[in-house]
Formats: C-alpha cells, sequence, structure tokens
C-alpha cells in the first residue's frame, strides 16, 4: 500500500507541473492573440484618422476626427497593457519548464539513490563472501600442502587435485557452474556477465553451467583416488542428491558426500607443523 501511495503521489505531482505548463502556455497564447487583435484595431483606426485628417483639411468637421483620435488612444493604452504582460506570462511559462525539469531531475536522482543503496549493499555482500571464499581457498591449499608432505609412495597420482594448475581449473569450472552466463543460443548476453575467473571445462563450446560436475564432486573423486593409490582399492563414483522438494525447484544438485570421520580432527596447519621435513623423492 505504502508504495502504491508513493507512486500516486509521484503522478499527481507530475501532472500538476504538467497541467502548470498547459496553464502558462494558454496564458501566454491569450496574450499574444490579443495584441494581435489590439494591433489591428490600432492600425485600423490610425488609417481612419489619417482619412479624417485629410477631409478636415478639406473643409470636414474636426470633431468626428476626435471621437477616432479618443478611441485609438484607448486602443493603443490597451495594446500597452498586453504588451507589458506579455514578459510576466513568459516568465511563468519559463518556471513552469523549469519545475518541470527539476521535478525530473528529482525523479531521476531518488532512482540514482535508490540503486546506489542497493550497488552498495551487493558490493558489501560480495566483500563477505570473497573473506569467506579466501578463507576456504587457503584452508584447502593448506590441507592440499599438509596431505603432499605426508605423502608416502612418492609422486601423487594424477587426479589427485593437488597440483595448483588443476586446482585452478576446477576452481575456475565451479565458479561457472555458479556463476556461468554463456549465450547459449549463439547471441550476446548484454546483461549480467558471468563471475570473473569462470570458464567452462570445454573452452569453444556452448555448455549448460547445471551439466557441470560440482567442485566437491571433483574433490572427493581426488579424495577417493589417493586412498585407491594408498590401499589398493578401486574408488567409488560419487553420486549426487536429486532434490524431490517441490520448493527446492532452481537449485543445483549437490554431492552426495560420506560422512566426516569421528573424533577430533587437527586443522591443515596443525597438521603441516606437525609432519617432519622430510625431502620427498
Amino acid at each position: 500500500m505504502a508504495l502504491f501511495n508513493k507512486k500516486a503521489d509521484k503522478s499527481e505531482a507530475n501532472a500538476s507541473v504538467i497541467d502548470n505548463i498547459r496553464a502558462a502556455e494558454t496564458l501566454v497564447q491569450k496574450i499574444n492573440d490579443a495584441i494581435t487583435v489590439k494591433q489591428s484595431d490600432v492600425d485600423r483606426l490610425v488609417a481612419v484618422v489619417a482619412a479624417l485628417a485629410l477631409q478636415i483639411a478639406d473643409g470636414a468637421d474636426p470633431k468626428s476626427v476626435d471621437a477616432k483620435l479618443d478611441e485609438l488612444t484607448v486602443a493603443r493604452r490597451d495594446l500597452q497593457i498586453l504588451a507589458a504582460a506579455v514578459g510576466p506570462a513568459a516568465e511563468r511559462l519559463a518556471q513552469a519548464h523549469r519545475d518541470q525539469r527539476a521535478h525530473s531531475m528529482a525523479g531521476h536522482v531518488a532512482t540514482c539513490r535508490k540503486f546506489n543503496v542497493k550497488r552498495l549493499q551487493a558490493a558489501t555482500a560480495m566483500t563477505s563472501a570473497i573473506e569467506t571464499l579466501d578463507t576456504a581457498w587457503r584452508t584447502f591449499h593448506e590441507a592440499t600442502t599438509a596431505l603432499s608432505l605426508a605423502w608416502p609412495n612418492g609422486s601423487l597420482p594424477q587426479a589427485s587435485l593437488t597440483a595448483n594448475a588443476s586446482i585452478e581449473r576446477a576452481f575456475a569450472h565451479e565458479l561457472f557452474r555458479l556463476g556461468g552466463r554463456p549465450a547459449l543460443l549463439g547471441g550476446q548476453n548484454f546483461q549480467i556477465p558471468s563471475l570473473p575467473g569462470a570458464a567452462p571445462p570445454e573452452p569453444g563450446r556452448s555448455i549448460d553451467p547445471s551439466t557441470v560436475k560440482p567442485l566437491a564432486v571433483e574433490v572427493e573423486a581426488a579424495n577417493q583416488v589417493l586412498l585407491g593409490a594408498l590401499t589398493g582399492q578401486k574408488s567409488e563414483p560419487v553420486t549426487l542428491m536429486r532434490h524431490t522438494d517441490p520448493s527446492a525447484h532452481g537449485r543445483r544438485d549437490e554431492p552426495e558426500l560420506p560422512p566426516p570421520p569421528s573424533g577430533p580432527t587437527n586443522s591443515a596447519a596443525q597438521v603441516t607443523a606437525s609432519l617432519p621435513k622430510v625431502r620427498m623423492g
């Protein structure tokens, strides 16, 4: 209701400004029309007086010209009054246009302020999200470094997602999955761009971001590869949980991960600090 009232107030204010402009335009037009008519009367009376003056010179009664002179004087006075009214009427019209520009600018300023607030809120949210992301990024790399130092079998296996390049690729794919907005129909998207750094798994192809594997799935698959290299057991595929709740419409599938280990655990930094400084061959 409040939003409706605000829109109604803005509409009424705009209508009032337009009404003022129309009224001022009408007044100026009426004065100009009256001046045109009065000027025509003056011109006519001047011609009549001139003709009567010639008749007087030929012996006509001078009283006939006196009445026309009085009429001419009145007409000229009215013309002067109308001419003096043009200036204020024109200023009133100019002020009405200035009011319209001010009203329009006030609307632009209000719109700018509204979206500036949203931009600032979004920037604050992005800052908080980036801080959280950076914490997770450091935690992941610390855990990977600790894992590499503790690895007993020489080189880490392929597909273990422990090399910086592979981690960065997987991260770019996750950015693409969550924030990629490709032009799937071959056109350009001029609305919201993709998240910076987002990259599809197959560059050069139009890929639906929802078809990209989640980062957690990729990491769990890499974890299974690492465990399999240690135990000799075949890694088990990671499945996705399907959202069957109608309220979950539009949400991406999430990985079904194994339960976390029970008992106290150390942070990646603690694990790294506790390891002997041994050069891996």
